[in-house]
């Protein structure tokens, strides 16, 4: 049953029923303006489109530029299990032709390109029962891939179903690289401010360091003095204790300031 099917019939078409599919859409897009953040977008992408095309399951794969590879972002209606680990590869034949095609895959309205995809692919949309296939595109670049599973009561999704989900595809794309990078800046802030915090602290310690090894060199010269003088054999040995926790505690202060100073790095000849 459509979207338009179940507006008209008050059927149970999820909780958005007798919501206008372009009232839903309206709602998505300025829903977009109000969030930052990553997580949110995305469940909210998922939420919008269980609701309005009554999807029972949803996954959404997010390019990862460190492992060259598609991972799972968010989802809604799947076992955490049955997802652990599946990944799809960024040089695969699905990820080539959603961003080649630039629209959908409808599994089994398309056998053929099915049967052009490799047995990894194959696999992963057969485990997770995905029916539809869309590319997540920004500024022509595939940044994810979602997966549409069965519908809540079993069959096709219909012409006007898929097209409903497309739709929202290009918003979504931006929407969610915009979280992206905000991630990431957000991400590289942190760093930095971490970084300027060990600064500062290498440099108090540097600072104190050096405040106390000078007097430990007059206290040192003095115990040293005293010692060479001394002829009690038991003061003798309290100022050899003394001496050696001086030293102990020059070693503390040579450790604050080897931890101050930037770590040099060595290059060797390897085989």
């Amino acid at each position: 049953m459509t979207i338009l099917s179940r507006i008209r019939q008050g059927s149970r078409g999820g909780k958005r029923r007798g919501t206008p599919p372009w009232t839903i859409f309206r709602e998505f897009t300025e829903s977009l303006n109000l969030i930052e953040d990553f997580d949110q977008i995305a469940l909210n992408l998922l939420g919008t489109i269980k609701e309005a095309a009554a999807v029972d399951r949803l996954v959404l794969f997010i390019h990862d530029s460190d492992i060259g590879q598609f991972r799972v972002g968010a989802s809604s209606g799947y076992d955490p299990a049955v997802l652990h680990g599946t990944v799809l590869s960024g040089e695969d034949r699905l990820a080539r032709w959603l961003k080649v095609n630039k629209t959908f895959l409808d599994v089994r309205r398309r056998p053929g390109v099915f049967g052009f995809l490799g047995e990894r692919e194959k696999d992963v949309i057969g485990r997770l029962g995905l029916a539809l296939c869309y590319p997540v595109l920004s500024m022509n670049r595939l940044i994810g891939i979602l997966g549409v599973g069965p519908r809540e009561r079993g069959g096709d999704y219909s012409s006007e179903d898929s097209a409903f989900i497309d739709s929202l595809m290009p918003q979504a794309g931006i929407a969610l690289e915009n979280a992206l990078l905000y991630k990431e800046q957000k991400e590289r802030f942190r760093r930095m401010l971490r970084a300027d915090r060990l600064a500062t602290i290498g440099e108090l310690a540097a600072g104190a360091a050096h405040e106390i090894r000078n007097p430990l060199t007059s206290i040192r010269s003095s115990l040293q003095y005293l010692e060479s003088r001394c002829r009690e054999a038991n003061e003798k040995k309290l100022l050899g204790v003394a001496l050696s926790e001086t030293d102990r505690i020059d070693e503390i202060l040579s450790a604050l300031l080897s931890f101050s100073r930037p770590t040099e790095i060595r290059k060797e000849p390897a085989d």
